[in-house]
């Protein structure tokens, strides 16, 4: 018979197994915060945007308290890059209910989220309900508004963006010269050149050298263009194209023709982990543009 202190301890370790939770699946261990914010991180980082915002999901049924600002901030951009509208905006309500919204930074993810969206009003509205407006926030409605071919309307927030206290970065400069650039507003580039030449900004920013050799190039003056291009000491894919394509556009196609031979001389010159200049679509159509127009030479 068995002896009743072992019976008894025996009972006690069903009860207690009975009673007990059921061991954490992994999956539930990722619902904790800060592993969910982790979690969601990860799925945008590989571009996994589906599965961020369904794990969302299950995160806001299951357990709601794991959701802070960052939780929002990652699903926000996924809704944005997978052009989810219908789920952006029921992340944006989820947002509001929870008390998070005048985060700037969730407000100004919301303005790219309407910006990807096509609705510049909201976006536009979005932006108006931020009381502290930061360099980002003007950022980001200026590049909506030339995101969505409305360059006129980026320039006018430009200007009154220099009407506030804030100076413009990098990223507001090129912004706004690519605006001038779609506009061929040439008078407005020139005083954004002669801003970045005051203010000292222009250093090794190869992105704003690229905008204002693209500006120059469809305001016209070829020559500013050049000037820019042959001062250059670093020179990526799209230096080349705006100077390639720019000559074939102003007629000068030998020079266009030219300048991509040298382009790929200049590969052929490369030594060590310096990558190659990989010419692009829009590269091969400046040359075709000159091959074209070199048959009335």
């Amino acid at each position: 018979m068995m002896n009743l202190k072992k019976a008894s301890s025996i009972q006690r370790v069903i009860k207690s197994s009975l009673s007990s939770n059921p061991p954490k699946t992994k999956f539930e261990t990722l619902l904790k915060s800060p592993r969910a914010n982790q979690t969601l991180k990860q799925y945008l980082e590989k571009n996994l945007f589906r599965r961020a915002i369904g794990f969302f999901r299950e995160l806001l049924r299951r357990n709601p308290s794991a959701v802070d600002s960052y939780s929002l901030l990652f699903v926000l951009k996924a809704c944005t890059r997978q052009s989810m509208i219908f789920e952006g905006q029921q992340v944006h309500a989820a947002a509001k209910k929870l008390g998070f919204e005048p985060i700037i930074f969730l407000q100004t993810c919301l303005i790219d989220l309407y910006s990807a969206m096509g609705n510049m009003d909201r976006a536009h509205c979005m932006f108006d309900e931020i009381r502290c407006k930061n360099t980002i926030c003007w950022t980001s409605l200026i590049t909506a508004y030339v995101d969505n071919d409305m360059p006129s309307k980026a320039l006018d927030l430009f200007k009154k963006m220099l009407m506030t206290n804030l100076e413009p970065d990098q990223v507001t400069l090129t912004i706004a010269l690519t605006a001038c650039a779609d506009l061929g507003a040439l008078s407005m580039g020139e005083w954004i050149h002669s801003y970045i030449l005051r203010k000292n900004v222009l250093n090794n920013d190869l992105c704003l050298r690229n905008a204002l050799i693209n500006m120059y190039v469809k305001g016209g003056d070829i020559e500013a263009a050049q000037t820019l291009f042959y001062s250059s000491s670093q020179k990526d894919v799209f230096t080349w194209t705006s100077m390639i394509v720019g000559h074939a556009l102003h007629g000068q196609s030998l020079e266009a023709l030219d300048l991509f031979a040298k382009m790929k001389q200049t590969n052929r010159n490369i030594k060590g982990r310096k990558r190659p200049v990989v010419p692009n679509d829009v590269t091969f159509l400046g040359v075709l543009i000159g091959l074209y127009s070199c048959r009335d030479v």
